[in-house]
């Protein structure tokens, strides 16, 4: 070890320029490989995925929805109050109709009932993609619905948009040539 440390204190200008030639071709690798991030629930021994094909099979066409949510907070007063509920029925109503929504689980209805915080200040209704490529005519009409007394956010798989290489292109960006 002790004539490696000399080697590389003597050749001090080589050794930094096979350190930088190295991080540039990793940083290329990574470029040119990209992300390895994945959100698949289809790996094909997983339980999720047996669970899809089944689905499949049996004639549901669960295996092909995405879900996103859009959640609403009050700050204070319930979510369901008739102030909230005139404010997102309507919003709600019209994300039903975007083109590839298949349905909305609402919290003003039976079936989401239970879609509300235990204070009652926070509510989401789901939302069912057939297809999510009009998420983004959603989103905007969820965010539409905001007012100063009610902040509106959407989340889940189907307003998520993940940048494939994102991570790649970051790595670059930090390389100082």
């Amino acid at each position: 070890m002790a004539g490696l440390a000399r080697l590389c204190i003597r050749r001090k200008n080589l050794v930094l320029f096979a350190w930088i030639a190295m991080l540039a071709a990793l940083a290329g690798l990574v470029g040119m490989k990209g992300s390895a991030f994945s959100d698949s629930s289809r790996l094909p021994t997983s339980d999720s995925s047996t669970a899809y094909n089944l689905l499949a099979r049996g004639g549901s066409d669960a295996a092909k929805v995405t879900t996103g949510i859009i959640v609403w907070d009050t700050g204070s007063g319930s979510a369901l109050s008739p102030a909230a509920s005139s404010r997102m029925s309507p919003m709600l109503a019209q994300v039903a109709r975007v083109q590839g929504v298949k349905g909305v689980i609402s919290p003003f209805t039976a079936a989401g009932a239970k879609q509300v915080s235990a204070d009652s200040r926070t509510a989401y209704a789901t939302v069912v993609f057939t297809s999510d490529s009009h998420a983004g005519a959603a989103e905007k009409l969820a965010e539409a619905a905001a007012t100063g007394q009610l902040d509106v956010q959407v989340g889940g798989a189907a307003f998520t948009k993940i940048n494939p290489g994102g991570a790649a292109r970051l790595s670059a960006s930090l390389l100082p040539w």
